[in-house]
C-alpha cells in the first residue's frame, strides 16, 4: 500500500485532465499569454474560494500569489470523499514556484524506501527538481518551480517555508490540568516608627 503512494501522488501533481483559465488571484505582474504550471493542475479560482473548497487551512506562503487552483485530491482513485488539495503558484525571488498541498488522510506516503510519515517536516525529492513532505498536522505538501531555477532553489525555498510555519503546530492535547499559579504579590513593609 505504501509503495503506492508515490505513483498516486505523482499522479495528482501531473493531472492534466483539469485545466483552469479563471485568473482571479493573478497578480498585477503576472503574464496571461504565458502558460504557467498550474494551470494544467486544477481548477483556478480565488484564494478565499479554494479554501472554502478544500475545507483545510492551507498554509499561505509570504510571497506575490501568480494564482490558486483546486487540485485533484491525494487519495485511492476510487475515495470519493476525499478532500481536494490546493496549489498555489506564486513568485519569490524572481523565481516562479509551485506549493501544493493535500489532507494526508491516514496514506503512508513514501519515498523510495523512507516513509516520510514517520518524519515530519524532512523534504525528500521526489523528482530531480521538486521536494515533498509531511506536517504534524497531517498534510502532504509539495514544492517545485515553474521553469528552470538554480539547483539549490528549491531546497532553500522549502527551507524558508518550513521556517515560516509550513510544518503546521503540532495538536497539544493536556494529560493533566494545568496548575494556576497566582503572580507573586510583594506588600509594602509597615515602618515600626
Amino acid at each position: 500500500m505504501k509503495w503506492l503512494i508515490l505513483p498516486l501522488l505523482a499522479a495528482a501533481v501531473f493531472c492534466t485532465s483539469c485545466s483552469g483559465k479563471d485568473a482571479h488571484a493573478q497578480s498585477p505582474d503576472a503574464q496571461p499569454s504565458t502558460q504557467l504550471l498550474i494551470d494544467s493542475r486544477g481548477v483556478a479560482m480565488s484564494l478565499a474560494s479554494a479554501v472554502k473548497t478544500v475545507n483545510f487551512v492551507p498554509f499561505i506562503p509570504s510571497a506575490q500569489i501568480i494564482r490558486v487552483a483546486v487540485i485533484p485530491p491525494l487519495s485511492d482513485a476510487q475515495d470519493h470523499r476525499a478532500v481536494p488539495g490546493i496549489a498555489i503558484e506564486y513568485e519569490s525571488g524572481g523565481d516562479a514556484l509551485l506549493l501544493s498541498q493535500w489532507l494526508r488522510g491516514g496514506l503512508a506516503i513514501a519515498v523510495g524506501a523512507d516513509d516520510l510519515t514517520t518524519r515530519p517536516c524532512a523534504p525528500a525529492a521526489y523528482k530531480a527538481d521538486g521536494l515533498l513532505w509531511t506536517t504534524r498536522n497531517g498534510r502532504v505538501m509539495t514544492l517545485q518551480p515553474d521553469g528552470p531555477v538554480v539547483e539549490s532553489r528549491i531546497a532553500n525555498e522549502a527551507n524558508r517555508l518550513l521556517r515560516a510555519g509550513a510544518c503546521g503546530r503540532p495538536v497539544k492535547t493536556l494529560s493533566r490540568p494545568l496548575r494556576t499559579r497566582l503572580p507573586a504579590v510583594s506588600l509594602p513593609r509597615r515602618s515600626a516608627f
